[in-house]
């Protein structure tokens, strides 16, 4: 029969292997959003938002985005419709999970 101590030991270590595979897993969703080829691509534009129309205010921030295209078949013409695809993943720096 195991104690209390060896079980809450054994609970502890196990949130700490939970909290080092999310890392390792926060890293790697990282490196695939960042990675380009021809199927997906990042980009970072300083883009303007309008905050309030009265009195009118404006802010700036830098969007990050991965980038697709998406294939579509056109059900009558059975012809490709490809369209442009993007997600803000990352604003003014910091990471949008």
């Amino acid at each position: 029969m195991r104690t209390r101590q060896e079980i809450r030991a054994d609970i502890s270590a196990k949130i700490e292997l939970i909290k080092q595979i999310e890392d390792e897993k926060k890293e790697l969703i990282l490196e695939d959003i960042q990675f380009c080829d021809e199927k997906q691509w990042y980009t970072e534009i300083e883009e303007t938002h309008e905050v309030s129309k009265r009195p009118k205010k404006s802010e700036t921030f830098i969007v990050g985005r991965t980038n697709w295209k998406e294939e579509f078949k056109d059900e009558d013409t059975k012809e490709s419709i490809w369209i442009d695809r993007s997600r803000v993943v990352r604003i003014n720096g910091e990471w949008q999970w």
